[in-house]
């Protein structure tokens, strides 16, 4: 399914030129945005939301993308540059964030993380919703038959 452009996954979709943007106190009008995690289920699940959310709540989406949670973390509390480990383009204060919605963040993994964008960023810190309705756990994982061969030698 497309879900960036004109196509429609869902048959009373809300047709693309009739979705909103956000505004702000200022005025300023933009997209919904939605962080994307880059793996399987963090894509699967934010692709499900980007599709509810311009399709039946009726709102324009903007996606960004990032490979960790942290980077989500950051992007969500308004940070500029949330990629980047060096500089995450806080600054002394985010005001707005344009990500307001992200999927399978492992939050629990990345309390200090977590903890100071709380403590640092009351305003735009993003809050937890509760859990998407699945445990994930988070590991290593070795194929039998290799075990039994590395057993053996």
């Amino acid at each position: 399914a497309v879900v960036a452009g004109a196509e429609r996954c869902l048959e009373d979709a809300i047709a693309p030129s009739e979705r909103r943007n956000l505004s702000n106190t200022e005025g300023e009008s933009y997209p919904l945005g939605i962080w994307v995690n880059q793996w399987a289920s963090g894509e699967l699940t934010a692709a499900m939301a980007q599709i509810l959310i311009q399709e039946k709540l009726g709102f324009h989406v903007l996606t960004g993308k990032g490979s960790v949670t942290v980077a989500q973390i950051f992007a969500m509390a308004g940070c500029k540059t949330p990629n980047d480990g060096e500089d995450r383009g806080c600054g002394p204060a985010p005001k707005q964030t344009y990500f307001h919605v992200g999927m399978e963040g492992w939050t629990g993994s990345n309390p200090t993380y977590w903890d100071a964008i709380q403590r640092d960023f009351p305003a735009t810190a993003p809050v937890k919703l509760g859990l998407i309705g699945y445990d994930g756990i988070s590991g290593q994982h070795i194929m039998s038959e290799v075990l039994q061969r590395a057993e053996a030698e």
